[in-house]
């Protein structure tokens, strides 16, 4: 009976939605990704899936849509993005990664219709709102050498 209370307890927290983006560069330019799935474009990421870390997600997402393995060198910031009632609140983790030297980007064309490698105020002009302030928080992390924290992405801790 005490296990199942225990359960019962889990299960009525609060959940959070979890994604990932990252931020991968060449020559001074960011990875961008033009999605057939919406009109914005993004960086390589995703939704953090059940029992799977972000950094995990991470690795998998950037697998997924551009065809190489990424390794992960840097945390960069994390953003709270509150919801409403229908879609929830999420939290939206930024990393930075690298590519081998000689990887060769390979998109399926289903989920990812081409990429680019854009200077970073090109790729801020074709992100959404919401995934421009959060890479602008992380390319000022990424300079401070500090992660960063932020609230609908507001920069609140350095």
């Amino acid at each position: 009976m005490v296990q199942e209370s225990k359960v019962e307890y889990y299960n009525s927290l609060p959940r959070k939605r979890s994604a990932v983006g990252v931020l991968i560069f060449r020559e001074g330019k960011i990875l961008t990704l033009e999605p057939a799935y919406k009109t914005n474009w993004v960086v390589p990421g995703g939704v953090v899936e059940r029992s799977e870390s972000p950094f995990e997600a991470a690795i998998r997402e950037c697998e997924e849509e551009i065809g190489q393995k990424v390794t992960i060198t840097k945390f960069l910031c994390a953003d709270y993005k509150r919801g409403n009632p229908e879609i929830g609140d999420a939290v939206h983790f930024l990393f930075l990664g690298e590519l081998s030297g000689s990887a060769v980007i390979k998109t399926d064309e289903k989920e990812i219709k081409q990429f680019l490698w854009l200077n970073p105020e090109e790729a801020l002009e074709k992100f959404d709102s919401h995934l421009s302030v959060r890479v602008r928080a992380g390319l000022e992390a990424l300079k401070e050498g500090l992660p960063y924290y932020c609230e609908d992405g507001e920069v609140l801790f350095k």
